[in-house]
């Protein structure tokens, strides 16, 4: 059934669209002309049962006019909460209190409904735009060359999209070489090299959505060095907001033997509502894959400042709380617990297992995890290091309750924001 609001919304949509690709001063228009333009369509007419998306339920089916028309107000009274969620983020950024709160009213033909939307949390802070640079094998023969894979990772946390114009790599102290033609992602071109570094001009730009929004850029590279540690450095540069820096986590170890630990980084839960105090469990798996036995001596673990160690924690491989560091660099707490001598026997998994807890802005945050054992220099099974890039990601969602009140009818919806807009958890009519 076609209805002035769901053309209202359409239209808002569309312009919405049309103004976050204008840039900043459209984006300001959004809230306030496009707004005004839906609460018209909304003023200038009583009956609007209109399910959005499918989103309000289909029992209108009510006994009297007045009744129905009363109905279908809060309904339409629900969606427009629900389109200015999606579509308003000057509403957003506006909401304030512990939760955030908002309330506005729409004057109707029959009536006045009163409309409270509360967050579970506030915005993303900043510009919300985050770059994660990771590669794959990290750990390699001396002398051999070897093909690795690097992956640009690009999230948009902030509440309009942004756009992506270029990308540049940047390998401290050596020379890998670029393998031709290898570039996927958010451009296939392959990259111009000048300065001592990769640089992809994206063009005209790739657009990554708010909300969470995710873009890549993947490439291969032969490197082929003597035995030590290689960082590379990446950036983007984002339209309207400059260049943003990726944390020096893609490192390559290089080894005179070949390496025979595994160590992987997984969370539980990896997905939460963002604002809500949450307990984060950690688990950390050491492998030894080889023929013979390794002392561990540290285990290491790199995560947000947002999460803070729970003391009394840790078990596993060691029952003492870590010592905790402030990475100024990355701006992450680095967790060292001191293992020795843990010996990690071929083919017996070892585990540390720790907590965390926090509230979690909108986004996805990423972690580091890495050990060392002794290092024997007369042993042909001495692995210094290892470790596994970002990984164990947790992505907290921000989500809302709308109380919407006309006449003698309530409608309570909860509802998330997310990168593919809103989805409704629940639809309650009273």
């Amino acid at each position: 059934m076609f209805s002035a609001f769901s053309f209202v919304t359409r239209l808002g949509r569309a312009c919405a669209s049309k103004f976050a690709r204008a840039g900043g001063a459209a984006r300001q228009q959004r809230g306030t002309a496009i707004l005004a333009f839906a609460l018209a369509g909304l003023t200038g007419t009583t009956v609007l049962a209109i399910p959005i998306l499918a989103r309000a339920s289909n029992d209108l089916h009510v006994e009297s006019t007045t009744a129905a028309r009363s109905s279908n107000a809060a309904v339409s009274a629900a969606e427009h909460a629900l389109w200015r969620i999606e579509n308003d983020p000057d509403f957003l950024a506006s909401m304030t209190g512990d939760p955030p709160t908002a309330s506005y009213t729409l004057t109707l033909a029959d009536g006045v409904t009163e409309i409270t939307i509360t967050s579970s949390s506030l915005a993303a802070d900043g510009d919300g735009v985050s770059a994660y640079l990771s590669v794959i094998p990290n750990q390699i023969l001396e002398e051999t060359p070897s093909t690795v894979t690097f992956t640009l990772r690009i999230v948009n946390d902030d509440l309009e999209p942004h756009v992506v114009t270029r990308v540049d790599a940047d390998p401290r102290q050596y020379s890998p070489a670029y393998q031709s033609g290898s570039t996927t992602g958010i451009t296939t071109i392959d990259p111009i090299y000048t300065g001592g570094r990769w640089r992809w001009d994206i063009v005209p730009g790739v657009t990554v959505p708010g909300f969470g929004g995710e873009a890549s850029l993947q490439w291969r590279m032969t490197v082929d060095e003597d035995d030590g540690n290689y960082w590379t450095g990446a950036s983007i540069r984002v339209q309207g907001v400059g260049s943003v820096s990726a944390p020096m986590s893609a490192s390559i170890r290089v080894y005179d033997t070949a390496t025979e630990i595994d160590i992987v980084s997984v969370v539980t839960p990896s997905q939460v509502s963002a604002g809500s105090l949450e307990t984060f469990q950690h688990t950390i798996t050491l492998t030894n894959n080889g023929v013979a036995p390794y002392t561990a001596e540290w285990v290491k673990y790199a995560g947000s400042r947002d999460l803070d160690y729970v003391p009394g924690s840790t078990s596993g491989m060691s029952g003492s709380d870590p010592q905790v560091n402030h990475d100024v660099i990355n701006d992450r707490w680095v967790h060292t617990w001191d293992v020795e001598p843990t010996v990690l026997m071929p083919g017996v998994p070892q585990q540390l297992t720790f907590s965390t807890e926090g509230a979690l802005l909108p986004g996805t945050i990423f972690s580091v995890a890495s050990m060392r054992t002794v290092e024997d220099e007369g042993s042909p099974q001495s692995a210094p290091t290892v470790t596994t890039g970002e990984t164990a990601p947790i992505t907290a969602t921000r989500s809302f309750t709308i109380h919407v009140v006309f006449n003698d009818h309530v409608i309570d919806v909860e509802a998330t924001l997310g990168s593919t807009g809103v989805t409704v958890v629940s639809w309650v009519r009273s």
